[in-house]
C-alpha cells in the first residue's frame, strides 16, 4: 500500500471514530427517585429529580409548561424504566431513562 493512502486511510478512520465517541457523548443515561402519597406524586417528583439532573433549565422549561412525565424539554428520552415500592411518604420511585440532547 502507499504511504500516502495508508495516512489517507488512517485519518479517515480516526475521524469516524471521532465522530462515534462524539455522538455518544451527547447522551447520558440519567436516574431520578421520589417519594409521595401516591405512586402518581412519588413518579412525578422522580421525574422532576431525573430532568434536574439533564440540566436545570430544561427543568425550568419542563415546569412553566406543565410539560407531561416522559419529557424533557432539549432532549430525546428513551428507554425509560420505573420501579415503585411502599416506602418514603407513602410510595417510593426510582426512574431510569437515556437522554440525548436535541
Amino acid at each position: 500500500m502507499r504511504p500516502i493512502l495508508l495516512c489517507s486511510t488512517i485519518v479517515v478512520l480516526g475521524a469516524m471514530l471521532w465522530s462515534i465517541d462524539v455522538a455518544e457523548a451527547a447522551c447520558s443515561k440519567l436516574q431520578g427517585s421520589g417519594t409521595g402519597s401516591s405512586e402518581d406524586a412519588a413518579r412525578f417528583q422522580a421525574w422532576e429529580d431525573l430532568t434536574q439532573k439533564a440540566k436545570w433549565s430544561a427543568w425550568a422549561q419542563w415546569m412553566a409548561e406543565s410539560q407531561p412525565i416522559g419529557t424533557v424539554p432539549g432532549y430525546s428520552v428513551a428507554g425509560v424504566l420505573w420501579s415503585c415500592l411502599p416506602g418514603g411518604l407513602g410510595t417510593q420511585c426510582l426512574v431510569t431513562a437515556t437522554l440525548c440532547e436535541r
